[in-house]
């Protein structure tokens, strides 16, 4: 179980250790993680419908 008071920390920046480090690439490796990085979709109407039922089902109507 995770503590609900561990910090995680956020983005940290990329430091170069002197000019040679300057001149080699380097490869940054991560996860894009959340909806704010998704593709937006237009909302079709079958998922108006599916969203429609799960709210009636939840009330139950």
């Amino acid at each position: 179980m995770v503590s609900p008071t561990l910090v995680t920390p956020g983005p940290q920046p990329v430091e170069l250790a002197g000019s040679a480090a300057a001149e080699e690439p380097q490869v940054l490796r991560g996860e894009v993680v959340g909806p704010r990085h998704a593709r937006r979709r237009p909302v079709s109407d079958r998922r108006k419908a599916a969203a429609g039922a799960i709210l009636l089902s939840a009330t139950g109507a």
